[in-house]
């Protein structure tokens, strides 16, 4: 089997879901789930913060981490923030999980309001490439990001 550094997709074309996850002896993304509606899940996120001064409070923390959502038509990355080290959301972060599983939550709105409710941090961020789970669910909605390319292990590493 030879892995390739990258596949990129033609217009509205559509990848296998599982095309998308990927592990190395390091990092993993599992394969994207669907929530309706143009949302996808593409897994918790731990991720390094305050290298930016732009984060504000954030700067010079370490970690943090939790559901990352993307809304494939905008192309924004959201984030539900369940744990900034050394603190955890706990219950929260369970709470979310549930309207999730529950389809209570239908779009970037909600995601706001049930966060909010659950006393949770959002974050967001652009991107201008197609999320692959996006290619794999939603291949309409790409409008004019980069088509989506599919990460291998051996293309994260590069």
């Amino acid at each position: 089997m030879v892995l390739t550094m990258a596949v990129g997709c033609s217009a509205y074309e559509k990848v296998d879901p599982a095309e998308c996850a990927w592990r190395d002896i390091h990092l993993s993304r599992p394969t994207p789930t669907d929530f309706g509606n143009g949302l996808i899940s593409i897994g918790g996120k731990p991720r390094m913060v305050g290298d930016d001064p732009s984060e504000g409070e954030y700067y010079g923390m370490s970690v943090a981490g939790g559901r990352e959502i993307i809304e494939c038509r905008s192309g924004t990355e959201i984030t539900v923030i369940y744990y900034d080290f050394p603190n955890s959301a706990g219950d929260s972060a369970i709470s979310f999980e549930e309207a999730l599983g529950r389809g209570q939550i239908e779009s970037r709105s909600d995601i706001h309001r049930i966060a909010e409710q659950l006393n949770l941090r959002v974050d967001e961020r652009a991107q201008s490439k197609e999320e692959c789970g996006c290619a794999a669910f939603y291949p309409e909605m790409r409008g004019t990001k980069d088509p989506a390319n599919i990460w291998t292990p051996a293309a994260h590493r590069n």
